[in-house]
């Protein structure tokens, strides 16, 4: 089993920004851990399904022109941790 840590329920949860957030289409993850260079997102629904799922690098922007404004559950992955992040869009 992954370990999932959900924002507020864990330190590991506020090593992790998504940048601006509420968004307006484009976003970006920050993280001043120097070891997540790489990692895994995978962007769902407020009923779980899974919308995207793409191997982004630090600092890239991501990009979701289709997806109406609502709220989104942002999952990081990385070297056997997920943690979870609410993502806003307007």
């Amino acid at each position: 089993s992954i370990p999932t840590y959900v924002t507020g329920e864990d330190e590991k949860s506020t090593d992790f920004l998504i940048i601006p957030n509420p968004a307006h289409g484009i976003f970006r993850i920050s993280t001043n851990l120097d070891y997540f260079k790489k990692f895994k997102l995978t962007i769902t629904s407020t009923d779980g399904r899974i919308l995207m799922h793409k191997s982004i690098s630090k600092d890239d922007s991501v990009s979701l022109p289709a997806f109406p404004s609502g709220v989104y559950f942002v999952h990081i992955h990385h070297d056997g941790t997920s943690v979870v992040k609410k993502l806003f869009l307007e």
